[in-house]
């Protein structure tokens, strides 16, 4: 398990240490500590500071930021999507979630509550119950009024602190600022100030214009009527007139820029900002980041991003609506995002898919802002993106929240479209991942239907293909057999490649599952021959998985391997982390029935973590399985009952099953388990398992004494099966086009990771291991 690369923001953590000290003392007691205090003290730095550090201890965390959330119903998603956590068939998103953070110790930082506090607070109060290790953290101008809530109410920087993070930032304008000493004149601004850490920065950042006793002398005169604030916080009226002050201070041209990007409610590239300020920004951007009031951070994949804190932004959007621009505002933020996601993402070549997906899950937030601002302002648009989006929720596993905004842009244009039909059969594809069956014909009806009265026999066989899909759960394999050859038809009539593919992917799967397997590998093998031609990753991954099924089934075990080992790479490289760790599983199960457990253990103690990890019961249940399987080969009969059970307790938890084929395996090395051990043994063994919940089963396995995984790069077993037929590394590197010395380095990594000795054992190897010919 892995905990989530935090932004890294470009300027420097200054002063807190009390308050980080007394926040570290609650974090080990307390289960719930939302931090306090009004807008612009620094209640997220310091939180994202303090689980920065409680990550260097060992615990896992995430940040979850909800200051772009403005529908109260998305907290739940974002804290999923923040985890990397998709749907679960038939399962509540919640016990998704639960289920994910039972796994060790975790905290969990809800950060800028303040406009969803309610369901952020319902959500907390739920996961604490069902999690009890479970921390959180969160960030509030007020408390969530959860049971057991911690609050800690963060004040201004003291003096000293106030100035150093005064000077600091000044000395990144000008590097020599105030020289040695420490001016007098600067801490009489800090304590203007209140010590409120963003109205110091947006003073500090004036000092590229001002003299100290300048920015003193004009704050003296915009604070003067200060005293006369009533009731108010006077450190909210504080921060107002900072803002207000830095505001007037930007030229008009800055202004313009700043009130414009307040539209944007996620971090945002230069693209967009060019497209929402309809022109050259990037000076201008520049200098409201050296102004405090931009902020650029480095995202986890080392590009720069952009973002205005949650106070500055919302300053922004009233100065936006005082401009009378905000409609053409937000038609230029609308338009943006839905040219930059339309199309159908499932046609594009395989670097696009990549790359498209990537894209859609860094600007996630954004996205969600348009759909909420196309629902009323062009109900047209939003079934549009909804539409272009489908393909996104499903593939990155967020059903639940794609099938929400599908039906709600269902609702707000119910006029007769081609985008309409469109995203009715994406909704099939979603409900049927969520087993909400009857929804998912209901919706491939009325897509047919709308595809015939607008004559597009293309889009039809989009919505058959996805309705053939539909009948197979309920094992209606007739009806599914007609539609996938209504769309073969199509596809012919049409000359459409794609269709065809997708054509013979289906009827293989209805094959297959009929048992007639070799006619199965004959229809896959056609599917996956045009999704190479096409370059189409996403339906090769599908491809590989069915053809590695089928040859498992033939007992073509080398070849079977192969294939799930390919769809393993693929789905890295589309970025699709449920499918990769399915992917090891289903290696596990060809080296169990090849005899080789040693890499059936290296396959499912890769998998179990990432399956935990993303929270997919069923497929933990299926690491458990196949632990129990080595556990029965090894005699270990008592363990192995136990891991059956403790299996078998978790798909009954979430009403899930499995293939005909795994069944059987299972009730037949269960059978075998409880005729070596007595009848008290063995049911003893089966109620341990049966009562373990998913975590005790998890911590059973991962802490036994198991070998380290061993996985060869792409390239690495490339060259491996060459030197498996026999070529030098001259020769190899001829081939390959690369250096020989790169050869020989490769080679050595390979012997390494092996633990061989020689390029015959290397050759041995890939004889046995991989689809290459022995040498004589």
């Amino acid at each position: 398990m892995r905990s989530q690369k935090l932004l890294v923001e470009l300027n420097r953590f200054i002063g807190r240490e009390r308050d980080l000290a007394g926040l570290r003392r609650l974090a080990s007691e307390a289960r719930l500590i939302t931090v306090t205090g009004p807008g612009g003290i620094g209640k997220s730095r310091l939180a994202t500071r303090l689980l920065s550090q409680l990550l260097e201890d060992g615990i896992e965390g995430v940040v979850v930021p909800l200051a772009s959330s403005t529908d109260p119903g998305l907290v739940v998603h974002v804290v999923a999507s923040s985890l990397g956590i998709g749907g679960e068939p038939g399962q509540p998103i919640v016990e998704t979630l639960a289920a994910r953070l039972r796994q060790g110790r975790f905290v969990l930082l809800l950060d800028n509550c303040d406009r969803v506090s309610d369901d952020a607070a319902l959500l907390a109060q739920a996961l604490l119950e069902a999690c009890v290790d479970l921390r959180i953290l969160a960030t509030c101008r007020h408390p969530l009024e959860v049971p057991g809530e911690v609050l800690w109410q963060v004040e201004g920087l003291p003096d000293v602190q106030a100035v150093a993070l005064f000077m600091e930032r000044a000395r990144q304008i000008q590097h020599d600022f105030g020289g040695s000493q420490v001016s007098p004149v600067v801490v009489e601004i800090c304590r203007r100030l209140d010590g409120m850490p963003l109205a110091i920065e947006l003073a500090a950042a004036q000092t590229r214009f001002m003299q100290a006793s300048e920015i003193r002398a004009h704050l003296d005169d915009r604070f003067t009527p200060l005293g006369g604030a009533g009731r108010t916080d006077p450190r909210h009226a504080t921060l107002k007139t900072t803002l207000d002050w830095s505001h007037e201070l930007l030229t008009e041209a800055e202004q313009t820029v700043f009130r414009r990007l307040s539209i944007l409610p996620g971090a945002f590239d230069l693209a967009a900002a060019i497209a929402v300020c309809d022109g050259k920004v990037v000076r201008i951007l520049a200098r409201l980041v050296e102004k405090s009031m931009v902020v650029a951070a480095v995202d986890p994949h080392g590009s720069i991003r952009y973002h205005l804190l949650d106070t500055v932004r919302h300053y922004g959007r009233d100065r936006l609506d005082e401009s009378a621009e905000r409609e053409g505002i937000e038609h230029r933020f609308i338009h943006h995002y839905a040219a930059a996601f339309d199309g159908p993402a499932t046609h594009m070549r395989s670097t696009d898919q990549k790359a498209w997906l990537a894209r859609a899950e860094r600007e996630n937030d954004n996205l969600r802002g348009v759909l909420n601002l196309t629902r009323i302002r062009n109900p047209a648009g939003m079934i549009q993106l909804a539409a272009a989006l489908s393909w996104f929720w499903f593939v990155r596993g967020h059903w639940t929240e794609g099938l929400e905004w599908t039906e709600a842009a269902l609702a707000a244009s119910p006029e007769p479209s081609s985008g309409r039909a469109r995203l009715l059969s994406g909704a099939v594809s979603l409900a049927r991942y969520l087993n909400r069956y009857a929804d998912g014909f209901k919706y491939g009806e009325e897509s047919l239907r709308l595809y015939e009265e607008l004559r597009d026999d293309v889009g039809r066989a989009q919505t058959l293909f996805e309705v053939g899909w539909l009948a197979m759960p309920s094992q209606r394999f007739d009806e599914a057999e007609a539609r996938f050859q209504d769309v073969l038809r199509i596809g012919r009539e049409q000359q459409s490649e794609a269709l065809a593919m997708r054509a013979f992917f289906g009827l293989g799967q209805v094959r297959w599952r009929l048992g007639n397997s070799r006619e199965a590998r004959r229809l896959l093998v056609q599917g996956e021959s045009i999704a190479r031609s096409l370059d189409d990753l996403w339906m090769r991954i599908a491809l590989y998985d069915t053809l590695g099924h089928v040859l498992h089934d033939l007992r073509d075990f080398k070849q079977a391997r192969r294939y799930f080992q390919e769809g393993h790479d693929a789905a890295q490289e589309l970025g699709d982390p449920d499918q990769a760790a399915h992917t090891l599983i289903n290696m596990a199960y060809v080296d169990l029935d090849r005899g080789d457990l040693a890499a059936a253990n290296v396959s499912l103690e890769a998998s179990l973590p990432a399956s935990v990890g993303l929270g997919q019961r069923v497929d933990v249940s299926l690491c458990l399985d196949g632990f129990a399987l080595l556990d029965a080969a090894k005699h270990d009969y008592q363990q192995a009952l136990v891991l059956f059970a403790a299996a078998d307790a978790i798909r009954h938890s979430v009403g899930a099953g499995w293939s005909a084929m795994h069944n059987a395996r299972v009730k037949d090395a269960i059978a075998r388990c409880e005729r070596a051990l007595s009848p008290a043994r063995a049911r003893q063994s089966w109620s341990e398992g049966q009562s373990m919940t998913i975590e005790e089963a998890v911590r059973s396995v991962l802490t036994k004494e198991m070998p380290v995984a061993v996985h060869l790069s792409h390239r690495e077993r490339t060259i491996a099966a060459l030197i498996g037929e026999g070529l030098t590394s001259a020769q190899i590197a001829a081939r390959l086009r690369i250096a020989e010395r790169t050869v020989d380095s490769h080679a050595e990594h390979i012997r390494n990771k092996l633990g061989l000795h020689s390029r015959a054992q290397i050759a041995a190897w890939a004889a046995r291991e991989l689809d290459v010919a022995p040498l004589h």
